[in-house]
């Protein structure tokens, strides 16, 4: 009877990630890195408590729009079925940006110019003001 390999235990690793704001790639073996929304790279929803199981080292997952920190694990389980001990990573996420719009004067007459000031604030930077218009409800 030919010899059978010895089931040599399986190991995990998760390099120290950057600061994500959307989307994280993570691998087996490689840092999780933001991953932008174009990659064209279908992103997993993670839940808490549920994991997802795959064959591939490299996944893309996206993260609840919250600020705070978020633990990523990851075990490996190899042919034999043995399983590595849990390897982790910690990613802050960014919190959404908030803004604040004031408008000059107000009232206005018809037709007369408005001035629109903004304060803008994040722990990242902002990277453009989108403004728009519409009719106020009527109560």
């Amino acid at each position: 009877m030919p010899d059978t390999p010895a089931n040599i235990p399986v190991s995990a690793e998760i390099a120290k990630p950057v600061a994500a704001p959307a989307a994280v790639a993570a691998a087996g073996n490689q840092a999780a890195t933001p991953t932008p929304a174009a990659s064209g790279i279908a992103a997993i929803a993670l839940t808490p408590g549920t994991p997802y199981t795959s064959t591939s080292p490299n996944i893309t997952v996206t993260v609840p729009n919250t600020s705070g920190s978020v633990i990523f694990s990851l075990v490996v389980t190899d042919n034999l079925g043995t399983s590595s001990v849990p390897a982790t990573c910690t990613v802050q996420i960014q919190a959404p940006p908030t803004a604040v719009l004031t408008a000059s004067p107000s009232p206005a007459a018809a037709g007369s110019p408005i001035a629109l000031s903004s304060v803008a604030t994040t722990t990242g930077t902002i990277k453009s003001y989108t403004y728009s218009v519409a009719p106020a409800p009527t109560s």
